[in-house]
């Protein structure tokens, strides 16, 4: 683990800035930038990408929610779409769409009893 500021840079604004195209981008101060570097934790997310580098996907969720200690509570499960209704909209989706359709079949919702596949 890295300390704070000598992660990779995963978000380099100043590098961004620079090296625009734009006239106006690379009309701004020095002190203007870091200003915004300051405002977006530049330092502070680099340092949480390079942190958890290694995961991705719900594995680099969990692990943002835990950095971050954020506990989820789901309230009105009861209301939550299952078996048939949760069946009907996913082949809809997956008939407008094939990579959808590929991208469940693939998943752990596509390997459940719930979808039926032709």
């Amino acid at each position: 683990m890295t300390e704070l500021g000598k992660d990779n840079k995963y978000i380099d604004i100043e590098r961004t800035i620079r090296e625009s195209k734009s006239k106006l981008l690379n009309r701004i101060p020095a002190f203007a930038i870091k200003w915004i570097v300051s405002i977006i934790k530049q330092e502070e997310i680099n340092h949480i990408l390079s942190k958890y580098s290694e995961y991705s996907g719900k594995d680099f969720l969990d692990k943002i929610l835990e950095e971050f200690n954020v506990k989820i509570v789901v309230e009105g499960k009861e209301n939550l779409l299952t078996g048939e209704d949760f069946n009907s909209i996913i082949v809809c989706c997956g008939m407008y769409n094939d990579e959808v359709c590929e991208m469940l079949k693939k998943s752990d919702i596509g390997n459940k009893e719930i979808i039926k596949w032709n």
